[in-house]
């Protein structure tokens, strides 16, 4: 007995048509919402396809005076389909047979068929009276012969797996005229359930399982297609479809990770030779997609014009194409024309306000400010770029716009080195001058937001480094930190990196300056001499291995490569900011916590452009949550070139101008003269017209002032020996007392708030480690500073490391005469600087040694410190800035009138003084001590100088 389904497909009302206006002015899209359904061809087809097709008829019913469109499935006598139900059984014991189609009838709205087995005498599924679920599939996986690539195309339980492929192989449907997909992966599905008997039918209402695209496609010239590509962004279009049946009326589509990898469906159309098409004719064809909702969907096509990309979602003529397509739907998109050119979208580059402070004339247009015009168009149809031309315009005193540059500015003050280019995505550099100087009329007298003046120096320099891959960070230890910064040279790591412009940063996880190509001590470019002693050395005075945050021995420059690679095979997992110091409360922070990362064997962060400024920032690489090594991150505007002073003992010194981690205060009172700012427009020119895009931007010039009143800043403070800034300390407005300057905390150590601002830690059974670990808290003990023993007088000076040259312990002060310091990896300075030898302050005092009688400094004296005689027939200035104490009693003292800088001298270890190390100290100018002795523990500003090879 043949069992009884019956099969059919319901009509289904059609979606309001939509008509929307193609390239061609015609009729683009319509059926707009259609299911997928498919029809039956009337002959049978060889190869791979099932005898059933995609698509289906159209067929219209006058209903209430308009007309109603239908599409159906035309069964095909024959066709194999496939019945699953839990509840029943075959005589083999399965749930699932198979059947073919037969007793097929059809009229206008919708066509039936029966099934029976597949030989008369072979029964299928066998079920009894009570509720029965059937769930089928069609076409039958026995009907294609192919299993889908990841899926079974079979039913198990209530879903089946099936898989849509990237590329999709077409046939020529003879009945149509349309070129189709492979039928195998067009499957269909159906579920009904309450059957009771054998005796009555089971009707199967089938559903699409693919979202479907028919296009109708032409071109207003003859040309050849070879290739057509669908995209929709980073959506899927092919991959795995999980089917899961809920019910008669439902199904839950899973689709695979949304990636760029399966975010395209193609075909190509006659292999290599393509399909011509005549001059308005068309061409027909079909593909399938993943069953979800679909956005930003784009079509490209590969013709014998080039290559013509069009997307499904843009305006046309003031009306939006739809820009969703739903799920298991099937789109007719007629008439869409293939453009005959190209089509452009015009770009200028965003260019940066420029800015410039002082009230003279930038001369020449080889010193003017320098700006960057990149002009050029994209391709709608595939994206290449090509230049565009472009002008300048500038807008005049009465607020018009004209190209002629000399009745462009107020006063006539600026001038350009060109007004014109020739475009490119490279860009070409312009300068502009301020061609007139201020007059003393232009001068008023007014409070000056020195920190605002810095932030507009820094934002001018551009943004350095780009997020594409850490290979396109700005390596910090590969640039200079004056003159050519830009520029990549040799590297030269170090505990201090400064940072002068916006951008993507890098750093190397190196310990201090234990890498440097450009040493003549280094080999291959590890300069070991930075972190250890030769076996000849006498450990009692000097510190034979530098150690790291776990007390061994450091034995190689990287802190995470293996040993093999000269590492030290430490697992750095992290990095985190220790603290960053502001001048105000509640402005954002300079460096956000989620802007630094652990990237292979550097650490990367990122300094916004609308938050940077003045400041000082210490990140930290950790293990877990124990910091390995920490690194100060100087942000200035600050010129830090060399100013040359000369000693009492015949040594020259490059001395930078200004403190360790200085920035100045918030604000000062003087005179100002007038802040001029000029509009400049970049315009694109194609044909003598203005064409495209326009780019506004402003010459600004922020008038110099002469301060009356100083307002002293504040720098970080040194514990000596120790790589690690402690914070700053500034003053109050009136400057009479001493105050921290305020700060952000670590998100994860453990700052916290005295009257110092940091926490000091008896340092009675202290170790190298515990310091490296901690590096915001001072260290204290008079009776055993710091670092275990504290006679090593080495911490800051390797000289005898790197020379293996004979010292004398018990002589004067460790760091000689005679010659200059050699840096070590605890060397708080930047790049290419060291901290200065014992005698580099001798120049400041008349009788270069420590003097308390009138007269005797040489210098004068300044509001908030001195600018001491440079030896050369100049001045330099030292700011008194004060000390924190060492003791772990004595807060933030003296900024206001005393000033003490650290040398890489030390005591001899052979007396009472073996915890004091030397300094200068200035009370005024009745007192100055270029060679005074302090114990080592107090937190002092550092002055560093050029480091000098040997």
């Amino acid at each position: 007995m043949a069992n009884k389904f019956k099969l059919y497909f319901g009509f289904l009302a059609l979606s309001a048509l939509f008509l929307l206006q193609g390239c061609a002015n015609e009729n683009w899209m319509d059926n707009v919402g259609q299911p997928v359904v498919f029809s039956a061809v009337s002959v049978y087809e060889n190869g791979p396809a099932t005898r059933t097709s995609y698509s289906g008829v159209d067929n219209d019913e006058n209903v209430s005076g308009y007309t109603k469109k239908y599409e159906r499935i035309d069964w095909v006598e024959n066709d194999k389909i496939q019945i699953y139900s839990p509840q029943a059984r075959t005589p083999s014991g399965s749930a699932s047979a198979d059947y073919k189609v037969v007793g097929v009838t059809a009229n206008g709205k919708y066509s039936e068929a029966h099934i029976t087995n597949l030989t008369e005498d072979a029964r299928g599924l066998q079920w009894s009276e009570g509720t029965n679920d059937f769930y089928a599939l069609y076409p039958s996986p026995i009907e294609t012969g192919i299993q889908s690539a990841g899926g079974s195309a079979n039913i198990v339980s209530n879903n089946f797996d099936v898989t849509i492929p990237a590329t999709q192989k077409l046939t020529l449907q003879t009945s149509s005229g349309i070129y189709q997909p492979d039928m195998n992966t067009a499957y269909m599905w159906a579920a009904a359930s309450g059957q009771s008997t054998q005796t009555e039918p089971v009707e199967l209402a089938f559903h699409p399982a693919v979202t479907a695209f028919q296009f109708t496609v032409g071109s207003p010239k003859a040309l050849t297609i070879y290739s057509f590509e669908m995209s929709s962004g980073s959506q899927s279009l092919n991959g795995q479809v999980t089917a899961v049946i809920n019910s008669s009326t439902s199904c839950t589509y899973t689709c695979p990770a949304k990636t760029a990898a399966n975010s395209k469906v193609s075909v190509t159309f006659n292999g290599t030779t393509g399909i011509t098409i005549a001059a308005g004719d068309s061409l027909k064809f079909a593909v399938f997609a993943m069953p979800q909702d679909l956005t930003n969907m784009t079509v490209k096509f590969e013709t014998s014009d080039g290559t013509r990309k069009l997307a499904l979602n843009e305006e046309v003529e003031g009306t939006w194409r739809p820009y969703v397509f739903k799920a298991t739907k099937k789109y007719r998109i007629t008439n869409l024309a293939i453009p005959e050119g190209e089509t452009w979208d015009y770009y200028i580059d965003e260019i940066p306000d420029i800015t410039t402070y002082g009230h003279v004339a930038t001369t020449a247009s080889t010193t003017g400010l320098p700006f960057t015009v990149k002009s050029y168009k994209t391709s709608r149809q595939d994206g290449h770029k090509e230049a565009v031309t472009w002008k300048l315009k500038f807008q005049k005193a009465n607020g018009e716009w004209t190209y002629d540059i000399t009745e462009a500015a107020y006063y006539g003050q600026l001038s350009t080195n060109i007004v014109t280019g020739n475009g490119g995505t490279a860009g070409e550099s312009v300068r502009a001058d301020i061609a007139r100087p201020h007059t003393d009329s232009e001068k008023r007298e007014e409070g000056y937001d020195s920190e605002k003046a810095a932030i507009g120096i820094l934002q001018s320099n551009g943004t350095r480094g780009s997020a594409t891959s850490v290979d396109t960070y700005f390596d910090l230890s590969k640039h200079a930190i004056y003159g050519d910064i830009d520029t990549e040279t040799t590297q030269e790591t170090a505990n201090c990196y400064v940072v002068s412009a916006p951008g993507y940063y890098k750093f190397p996880l190196v310990y201090g300056n234990a890498l440097n190509y450009n040493s003549t001590t280094a080999v291959g470019g590890v300069n070991a001499h930075a972190y250890t002693a030769s076996a000849s050395e006498a450990t009692n005075y000097y510190l034979t291995n530098f150690l790291r945050h776990d007390n061994s021995p450091i034995v190689g420059p990287w802190i995470n490569k293996s040993t093999s690679e000269g590492g030290n095979g430490i697992n750095v997992d992290n990095a985190v900011i220790v603290w960053q110091d502001i001048d105000i409360l509640n402005m954002p922070k300079i460096i956000k916590d989620e802007d630094v990362a652990v990237v292979g064997n550097y650490i990367t962060f990122k300094i916004d452009y609308d938050n940077i400024r003045p400041g000082n920032v210490v990140i930290a690489a950790r293990s877990g949550n124990t910091i390995v090594w920490s690194w100060h991150i100087w942000i200035t505007e600050k010129d830090l070139s060399p100013h040359y002073v000369d000693d009492k003992h015949d040594r020259t010194h490059g001395m930078m101008g200004y403190n360790l981690g200085w920035t100045d205060a918030v604000s000062a009172y003087g005179l100002h003269w007038l802040d001029w700012t000029f509009n400049v427009k970049v315009v694109q020119i194609e044909d003598g017209e203005e064409v495209g895009d326009v780019e506004t931007f402003k010459v600004k010039q922020i008038g110099e002032s002469i301060t009356i009143r100083d307002n002293v800043g504040s720098n970080c403070f040194y514990q000596w020996g120790r790589k690690d800034p402690i914070l700053p300390g500034t003053t109050t407005g009136d400057h009479t007392t001493s105050v921290n300057k305020h700060y952000y905390s670590a998100k994860y150590n453990d700052i916290t708030e005295t009257n110092t601002k940091v926490t000091t830690v008896n340092n009675n059974n202290g170790t190298f480690g515990q310091s490296i670990q901690s590096p915001y808290k001072i260290f204290y003990s008079r009776n055993n500073y710091l670092y275990v023993k504290g006679y090593y007088g080495n911490l800051w000076d390797a000289y005898m490391i790197a020379k293996n040259a004979a010292h004398t312990p018990t002589g004067n002060a460790l760091s000689n005469v005679d010659r200059l310091p050699v840096k070590t990896v605890y060397d708080p300075s930047p790049r290419g600087y060291v901290v200065p030898c014992t005698f580099a302050f001798t120049g400041f005092s008349k009788r270069a040694y420590n003097d308390n009688n009138p007269g005797q400094v040489n210098g004068s004296a300044t509001t908030q410190g001195i600018n001491f005689s440079d030896g050369r027939g100049g001045n330099i200035n030292f700011p008194y800035s004060g000390a924190r104490g060492g003791d772990g009693v004595t807060p933030l003292y003296d900024v206001t009138n005393t000033m003490y800088y650290w040398t890489a001298g030390k005591l001899p270890s052979d007396s009472s003084s073996d915890q004091k190390s030397k300094n200068l100290t200035c009370l005024g100018m009745n007192d100055v001590r270029p060679i005074w002795d302090q114990y080592s523990e107090g937190a002092y500003a550092v002055r560093s100088v050029l480091q000098v090879e040997y």
